[in-house]
C-alpha cells in the first residue's frame, strides 16, 4: 500500500497542541472559579481568606495563560485541509 506520508517530513501537531492547551487551560479556570468564590465563606478568618483568594487566582490565572497559549498556537498552525 502506498502511504502519502513521507517519513522525512516533520510531523506539525500545533494544532493538536494549540486545542489540548486550550481545553486544559479552560479546566483549571474553571477548577479555579469556586476556589475565588469560595473565599467569601472564610472571611471569618482572615489568614484562610488570603490563601483561598491567592490560590483561586493562581488557578484561574494559569487556566486563562493556558487558553491564550493554545489560541496562539492554534493561530500559528492553521488546518492545512481547507482551502
Amino acid at each position: 500500500m502506498a502511504d502519502n506520508t513521507s517519513r522525512d517530513e516533520p510531523v506539525n501537531h500545533g494544532k493538536r497542541d494549540g486545542e489540548t492547551y486550550f481545553a486544559i487551560g479552560l479546566y483549571i479556570f474553571v477548577i479555579g472559579l469556586p476556589v475565588v468564590f469560595g473565599t467569601v465563606f472564610s472571611l471569618d478568618t482572615p489568614r484562610a481568606a488570603i490563601v483561598n483568594f491567592i490560590a483561586g487566582m493562581v488557578l484561574v490565572l494559569g487556566g486563562l495563560l493556558g487558553m491564550y497559549y493554545g489560541r496562539a498556537l492554534k493561530k500559528r498552525n492553521p488546518d492545512k485541509l481547507k482551502p
